[in-house]
């Protein structure tokens, strides 16, 4: 595992470029390291099933929410991570990174690209953190490549420049919502790029969607408490399993 205090110097002058400096990240040579330094660590992608509140008040979690974290635990003591659902979709997702990133910075976009070939973690506390799939000074960037093209649609009306993005990805995608300002939050960031690419598109124009979303000072706070009454849960499971 690297770290920004471990980094060569051409590495060093890749991330000062386009980094911004506020903000500690850890780097490794291949995703097996990666996928290793992430077991029990609430990540971006799904730490909207920690954000939802349970119909019953006495409870913190909705049941999805106390699976995932129960999926944590059990992540540390096998040092084994969850299978992936969905397979085909992410696989289509995955295939698609490289071509959306390029068709992206094609635009004039210039960020890095934080995916398999130079994955990278940054740490919000010890057992949470994100890996945004794209950073810039400015802003942090999250590419999606929907396997159902009536998805991509919706983005690419949602793009038109008039309303609140944010609202629209909010009440539509409020996974992305939370990943794409837990993102913004782990990186000090107050806007952010959300992005959708489908290559089946006949028009060129039509294949990329591009939406600038602003940081959510209030969400900011409720993640910063869910996280700490998740942070608990977990250390308090281990602890009970572990002495």
């Amino acid at each position: 595992m690297k770290t920004d205090q471990t980094l060569t110097v051409a590495e060093k002058v890749e991330v000062n470029e386009h980094f911004n400096d506020s903000f500690k990240f850890e780097q490794f040579p291949d995703m097996d390291g990666y996928k290793r330094h992430r077991l029990g660590k609430i990540t971006a992608s799904a730490l909207h099933t920690l954000m939802k509140h349970p119909r019953n008040t006495g409870e913190i979690f909705t049941e999805t929410g106390l699976t995932y974290l129960k999926d944590k635990v059990a992540e540390v003591l096998t040092g084994i991570s969850k299978p992936e659902v969905n397979a085909i979709p992410l696989k289509w997702g995955k295939e698609h990174e490289a071509e959306a990133v390029q068709v992206l910075k094609d635009t004039g976009l210039e960020f890095v690209h934080c995916g398999a070939s130079n994955p990278i973690f940054i740490p919000f506390n010890k057992t949470s953190g994100c890996s945004p799939d794209g950073l810039m000074r400015t802003h942090v960037v999250e590419i999606k490549c929907p396997y159902t093209s009536c998805v991509h649609v919706e983005s690419l009306l949602a793009s038109i420049p008039d309303g609140n993005k944010n609202d629209w990805l909010k009440n539509e995608h409020f996974d992305y919502y939370t990943q794409v300002q837990f993102c913004m939050l782990c990186t000090n960031k107050v806007k952010a790029y959300f992005v959708s690419y489908d290559p089946r598109m006949i028009k060129d124009v039509h294949k990329l969607a591009i939406m600038e979303i602003l940081a959510d000072p209030d969400y900011f706070n409720e993640m910063r408490i869910r996280i700490g009454l998740a942070t608990e849960y977990i250390r308090e499971r281990l602890k009970l399993l572990t002495h």
